[in-house]
């Protein structure tokens, strides 16, 4: 995987890498984490210093509750809840331990993790907040299957909510309103007929999903 492509990614940019740890983490905790700052994004995060300007960062709003961060951090990412007032957003700030292209303060942050730091920046050790989990060898990733027959047949299905992280668009069933409207604005498609295989294909990222482009007459 190529840790320097960006992906858009529920309105921000992550990898390929970083998204498939954190589907993998949101997959154990049963809910989508929202994303209100990501990666790739030099100077945009002034409280984060250069942290966010490369790959393998993003801040997720809250519930930024001990299990969002134990859960993340046993997928690969050095986690921490951020609280006011130290923060002015409550939110959890993770760091892939794994990203080969880290910008160097987001490296100091994942050097602060595996040494019992909190990573805001004084790197003494033994102060970080918790909870502990053993730091794994390997990112937890789960490349997820996207099958077009799924988003044709106006139907539910994970494929849409895949459909709808890259959109950017909240979770709206079947093709709600958000979901309509950014496909039409993206894709000139309302999910009314079969998408076609080239947008089917240009539109889902390789290095993410496993793309099945089997196109099945409706029922």
């Amino acid at each position: 995987m190529d840790d320097t492509k960006p992906i858009p990614w529920r309105g921000q940019k992550l990898n390929a890498k970083t998204i498939l740890m954190l589907q993998s983490a949101e997959r154990k905790l049963g809910f989508r984490l929202g994303l209100f700052q990501g990666s790739f994004c030099p100077g945009c995060v002034p409280d984060s210093g250069h942290t966010h300007d490369k790959g393998g960062v993003f801040d997720a709003m809250p519930p930024n509750s001990t299990d969002v961060v134990r859960i993340l951090r046993k997928a690969g990412f050095a986690a921490y809840a951020r609280h006011r007032p130290t923060f002015s957003t409550e939110h959890t700030h993770a760091v892939s331990l794994f990203d080969k292209d880290l910008h160097q303060e987001a490296k100091d942050q994942v050097k602060d993790y595996r040494h019992g730091g909190d990573a805001l920046g004084a790197h003494t050790g033994d102060d970080d907040p918790g909870p502990r989990v053993d730091i794994p060898e390997h990112p937890t990733l789960e490349r997820q299957d996207v099958r077009r027959r799924d988003i044709q047949f106006n139907k539910t299905s994970k494929s849409v909510g895949y459909l709808q992280d890259l959109l950017g668009a909240q979770p709206d069933e079947f093709f709600g309103d958000q979901t309509r409207n950014a496909t039409r604005a993206r894709l000139d498609w309302d999910g009314s007929s079969p998408l076609g295989l080239m947008k089917f294909l240009r539109f889902f990222p390789r290095d993410v999903f496993k793309r099945k482009t089997q196109l099945l007459p409706f029922m």
